[in-house]
């Protein structure tokens, strides 16, 4: 008889939820769940730049060069190759931006206490970004002319994917980060596991039912990371590169399904950041992936095969 195992933890400032399906009373599998969590716990500390004693703030504290961790080093390669392919509006140089806007702590500590950066940034200012430069051969990463590096925009999908691994030797499983998701085999209501497209405009209902076997999903959206900004307007956590701001567009929301977490999760922020015509564009032509937006105005934008996606709720969905 099949069961349904759950594990529930929270990490890198989300709920992580990781499901799997085997044999009831098995004694290996809820030990194989642990794993994950210990993998978040431990990317969190490397990574977290609200840790003073995480690597990554030791990097951006050390104003010149350090000799990264393999995933550190890793992590980076990848959110370079990441900015060069979307041509700059992925872009890991943010944090000076994001304090500027008033993220300058946890989300939590943001929302209770109100924004109140030390240094608001003007309609006309763009922040120093500065660049950083990775040496592979000699292990070795150095910041130049100030920049500073907030890597939560490739982290969190990074760690569901090294996730995916661990539990590979599962022949049914889930692992969510935030609505950052890769599911593998058959849900316990098969084929696949039903996951719900969040209705951006009203959070407390859905837009769509898609069925997802061997692929992941992410969804970026500005509509629940809020504070009150520099001169009371209102601010969220993804950076427009090209302003140094919080981008405004009409877009809420931005869900991506496709072969692997971390494209997904980049493809769905840069989509936003380019807003409903050129962010569909290019969703629509990158190969493997398909992409679904809900828009300030209710509207949606859609990838021509989004729609062969959508399923009826025949029973009811597991939402992760």
């Amino acid at each position: 008889m099949k069961h349904e195992y759950r594990l529930e933890f929270r990490a890198m400032g989300t709920d992580i939820t990781v499901l799997a399906v085997g044999s009831a009373g098995s004694r290996s599998l809820p030990r194989l769940l642990e794993t994950v969590r210990v993998l978040f716990e431990r990317e969190e500390q490397r990574f977290s730049r609200f840790r003073a004693d995480s690597e990554l703030s030791r990097l951006n504290a050390a104003g010149g060069s350090l000799a990264p961790s393999g995933p550190l080093c890793d992590v980076l390669l990848r959110a370079e190759r990441w900015r060069q392919t979307t041509n700059g509006v992925f872009d890991p140089r943010i944090l000076p931006a994001l304090e500027r806007a008033g993220y300058d702590r946890t989300f939590i500590e943001v929302v209770s206490a109100g924004a109140r950066p030390a240094c608001p940034i003007a309609p006309d200012e763009r922040p120093r970004q500065g660049d950083f430069v990775l040496d592979g051969d000699r292990r070795e990463v150095r910041l130049t002319g100030g920049a500073r590096l907030d890597l939560g925009g490739i982290v969190k999908g990074w760690s569901v994917d090294r996730a995916v691994e661990l539990l590979a030797p599962l022949d049914s499983f889930l692992v969510d980060a935030g609505g950052d998701l890769a599911a593998r085999g058959d849900g316990l209501y098969g084929p696949g596991w039903w996951v719900a497209v969040e209705d951006a405009c009203d959070p407390t209902s859905d837009r769509a039912v898609v069925q997802v076997r061997d692929a992941s999903v992410a969804t970026s959206g500005v509509y629940r990371r809020r504070w009150r900004g520099p001169n009371g307007h209102s601010a969220h956590h993804l950076i427009d590169s090209a302003t140094g701001a919080p981008v405004s567009n009409p877009v809420l929301s931005v869900t991506v399904m496709g072969p692997d977490t971390e494209s997904c999760d980049i493809l769905a922020k840069t989509a936003l950041i380019l807003g409903p015509e050129m962010g569909n564009s290019l969703l629509e032509e990158w190969s493997g992936v398909e992409g679904y937006m809900v828009l300030t105005d209710g509207g949606e934008r859609a990838t021509s095969g989004w729609a062969d996606l959508v399923q009826e709720r025949h029973v009811l969905p597991i939402d992760p």
